[in-house]
């Protein structure tokens, strides 16, 4: 004759797998859904089947909304500029013009300075 073992301790909550998978589609954090599910989070935390369920939400909501922001970057020039500096290393670019990298530029200016009066004089408009 089995002798049968008598369970010791809470019964094992129920989580809406489906539903967790759901919110981390959108990004939700896990106290977030704990508290939608009504559950602590260190219950959640502890548990395989929710762990899966969430990265596995999470992971399908950033791949949705990488694909909406490529879709947006065929029309939008500013989402095209952003994505470029996300996943393509574009980045911008300072450049610094010193007055000695560009002497003809300095030249150019110093000559218009000269040729162009600020003022006039009755004096220079006689000559």
């Amino acid at each position: 004759m089995a002798v049968r073992k008598k369970k010791i301790g809470r019964p094992r909550v129920e989580i809406d797998l489906e539903l967790v998978e759901k919110l981390a589609h959108i990004q939700c954090t896990i106290r977030e859904i704990a508290a939608i599910l009504d559950i602590p989070p260190s219950t959640l935390a502890g548990r395989e089947d929710f762990r899966t369920a969430y990265e596995k939400g999470m992971e399908n909501g950033k791949a949705s909304l990488r694909r909406i922001q490529f879709k947006l970057a065929e029309k939008n020039a500013a989402m095209a500029i952003w994505l470029g500096k996300q996943y393509l290393g574009q980045r911008d670019i300072k450049e610094e013009v010193k007055e000695d990298d560009k002497p003809e530029a300095k030249a150019l200016i110093t000559a218009l300075d000269t040729t162009t009066p600020t003022s006039y004089s009755i004096k220079d408009m006689a000559s």
